[in-house]
């Protein structure tokens, strides 16, 4: 748990790399590691007996130091994931995928060819996914953050395709609508 030098925000996670973003883009003030735990990574129900409790007196105390839930660390004790550009960071219910880096300047309309375990897919870029016809594959600027987005239009693409989370996609643009 800690504090960020931009914004001043207060985190609370386990320290197993999901803080590596939050730490990257606002910087560390302040991090703690938590003492009160038995297992440091994983503890069933910790949102209730754990996660929840520490917060509220995050919340509540003026400095974190004045807690007594845990020691000061130093940034590299705090583990950190190098995530890969392309690669599939989160699936939402419609089997839309969210990727980890940006789109090159491409207008719409262009044909994206996109290699995935081993399949070869071409997919539209497109600003509005909705406006294809149904069961085009797609690549648009997405709504998360500033992710990239892949799918297939009122369709699955991520069960079609049996895609999960570390995939890499790696696309190029096959060619640039004159449009």
């Amino acid at each position: 748990y800690g504090i960020t030098k931009k914004k001043k925000l207060l985190f609370f996670g386990p320290n197993n790399g999901v803080l590596t973003w939050l730490i990257k883009d606002f910087g560390v003030e302040e991090i703690y590691i938590s003492e009160n735990r038995s297992d440091k990574e994983y503890l069933p129900f910790g949102g209730k007996i754990d996660y929840a409790p520490t917060i509220a007196k995050m919340v509540l105390v003026e400095n974190l130091k004045s807690l007594t839930i845990g020691r000061e660390a130093k940034i590299d004790e705090i583990k950190t994931l190098e995530i890969p550009n392309g690669s599939i960071v989160h699936i939402d219910n419609f089997g839309l995928c969210k990727i980890k880096g940006s789109l090159p300047l491409m207008k719409e309309g262009s044909r994206v060819r996109i290699d995935i375990n081993g399949k070869l897919i071409y997919a539209t870029f497109c600003k509005r996914m909705m406006s294809l016809p149904d069961n085009t594959y797609v690549l648009y600027p997405g709504s998360s953050l500033t992710f990239p987005e892949f799918g297939l239009v009122r369709g699955n693409a991520s069960k079609l395709l049996d895609l999960n989370i570390g995939d890499v996609l790696n696309w190029s643009i096959e060619n640039e609508n004159k449009n």
